[in-house]
């Protein structure tokens, strides 16, 4: 079958899932095939267009391709990260493709939108040109209509609160949709048409735009709700969550904001107490080969549950925050089944937490990401008060991990020991089979010698890619052991974890350790086969 006929055959299976609103094996299938054939997002945009050619067009079939451009580009995301040729050259033709349409107009501007946006939610920057022509694309829609009345503008707000049922987080999620794929600009006029509305939820939800990617939209809000509070409307919600953004933010973004808070208390304003916590369950993936580790917490809501979901990565931060709500039990155990199935995941307590997250805030911070609005609404689910950004050094997770372990653990032949059998952990743990490296530096080293998988190319790897990403190791086999330290199994590698990660800190080198070293072959294996 040739890869468009396969893009066809799952595109018509999550058709059927579209329409009966509700995923299934179907979707996963697609979403497979697409980790697999990464590539496929060039076909599948050549379907794209055709479907919306059609009279009249099959939204299902649309909306069952767009979900197959998205799981593609989530693939493509970290070895473009990485700078893997294959991937930035993907990247680029994805991009001219979209900028064909775009000029060409032979989709509709909403499904242009929604393809861009893909590139959004999967953290892959459009680009200038894009979003200046989808800008445009926007401005000439817009002009083509006839100019809304002021009761019209407010009609179509209260319609979209009521979409989001009153829900500042649903509300801020469905207009980043759209939003997001568009110059900053529109975002800001967004705003300012938000801060002066007469509706409460339309108010706060600007609050959230305090957290956008775009500098200039985070200080548009800032000032405009400085502006709105000097009118005695800040919510007692929006008050805590400006208070709790504000040590979010660099330095020199707080001014405004710190006027906003102040003026609210001077206008005797108070601060709304944080909900109580209803949590049920904690879980935790395992770090994968990308330093990206996943947080589920499952909440009551109401008669039914919530899970609040972050995503945070080394060199990152908070990479994404995400929500369900109104989950069964039923569904939730689903969900929860699902989780296992794709990951090694295990239950933690708060206090991993309390660890966890406020460093990946603060490697965002230093990296000059802000964390996404949803960090909030996990805090409000999970009932935490008090996160600030707090860095984690490697010497302070060391004094975490020393805390509980048997001294006989770091005697010289215990660690000998370990490191000599950590050599054929990549076998025994399946968290493990993407802990490789990629890249340009990956390319550059294995270019020098050929074959596959030589000792010279193994040294080389070792040399140049792994000494040099030491520290990056480090933290990952650290982090790993204090996530496998919150698992009750007796059983549990985590001491073996430690001490590599000491071992890595310490600078043994790195061609002394055994797994290490089975790092180093994968990497040349999969760099190898990749060429």
């Amino acid at each position: 079958m040739s890869l468009r006929n396969e893009i066809k055959h799952h595109a018509r299976r999550v058709a059927k899932d579209v329409k009966a609103g509700k995923p299934s094996a179907r979707a996963d299938n697609a979403s497979e095939f697409m980790r697999e054939r990464p590539e496929a997002v060039l076909g599948v945009l050549d379907l794209v267009r055709q479907e919306a050619d059609r009279t009249p067009p099959d939204n299902a079939a649309i909306q069952a391709h767009i979900y197959m451009f998205g799981a593609g580009l989530d693939e493509i995301r970290y070895p473009f990260e990485g700078e893997q040729d294959w991937a930035v050259a993907l990247v680029e033709a994805v991009l001219d493709r979209l900028l064909l349409l775009a000029e060409e107009n032979t989709v509709p501007p909403h499904l242009l939108m929604r393809l861009v946006n893909a590139f959004v939610e999967a953290k892959l920057a459009p680009g200038d040109d894009l979003i200046e022509l989808l800008g445009d694309v926007a401005l000439d829609t817009a002009a083509d209509q006839p100019v809304p009345t002021e009761a019209e503008i407010g009609e179509m707000f209260e319609s979209i609160v009521e979409d989001a049922g009153g829900d500042e987080f649903e509300l801020h999620a469905t207009l980043a949709e759209s939003g997001n794929a568009l110059p900053p600009e529109f975002r800001m006029e967004m705003l300012n048409q938000f801060t002066t509305s007469g509706n409460p939820v339309l108010r706060d939800t600007a609050t959230l735009y305090l957290l956008d990617d775009d500098r200039e939209v985070r200080r548009t809000a800032s000032r405009l709700i400085g502006e709105h509070a000097a009118s005695a409307l800040v919510s007692p919600v929006a008050l805590r969550r400006m208070i709790t953004i504000r040590n979010w933010l660099p330095n020199d973004e707080r001014r405004n904001l710190d006027a906003a808070i102040k003026l609210s208390r001077q206008k005797q304003i108070e601060c709304a107490p944080w909900p109580p916590a209803m949590v049920e369950e904690i879980i935790v993936s395992n770090m994968d080969g990308g330093g990206a580790q996943s947080v589920f917490a499952i909440a009551k809501d109401g008669r039914k549950r919530r899970i609040a979901c972050l995503l945070v990565k080394q060199g990152v931060g908070i990479a994404d925050a995400w929500r369900l709500r109104g989950q069964t039990k039923a569904e939730v155990r689903e969900f929860l089944e699902h989780i296992h199935a794709e990951t090694d995941s295990h239950a933690v307590e708060r206090d991993f937490l309390e660890v966890l997250v406020p460093h990946y805030m603060e490697v965002g911070r230093k990296s000059g990401n802000p964390p996404a609005a949803g960090l909030l609404e996990f805090m409000e689910t999970v009932g935490q008060e008090n996160w600030r950004p707090r860095e984690v050094s490697p010497d302070n997770l060391l004094s975490l991990l020393e805390q509980g372990a048997d001294p006989t653990y770091l005697q010289p032949a215990a660690v000998a020991e370990t490191i000599d059998e950590s050599g054929a952990w990549l076998d025994a743990f399946d968290f493990m089979e993407s802990w490789f490296e990629e890249g340009a530096e990956v390319d550059a080293a294995l270019s020098k010698y050929p074959g596959s998988g030589t000792p010279a190319q193994i040294d080389a790897i070792v040399e140049s890619v792994l000494e040099p990403h030491r520290a990056i190791w480090a933290e990952r086999f650290l982090w790993t052991a204090l996530w496998l330290k919150q698992d009750r199994d007796l059983l549990s590698p985590w001491r073996e974890f430690f001490v590599v990660g000491r071992e890595l800190h310490r600078r043994r080198p790195i061609a002394d350790i055994a797994v290490m070293r089975s790092i180093a072959e994968v990497t040349a294996m999969v760099g190898t086969m990749r060429e």
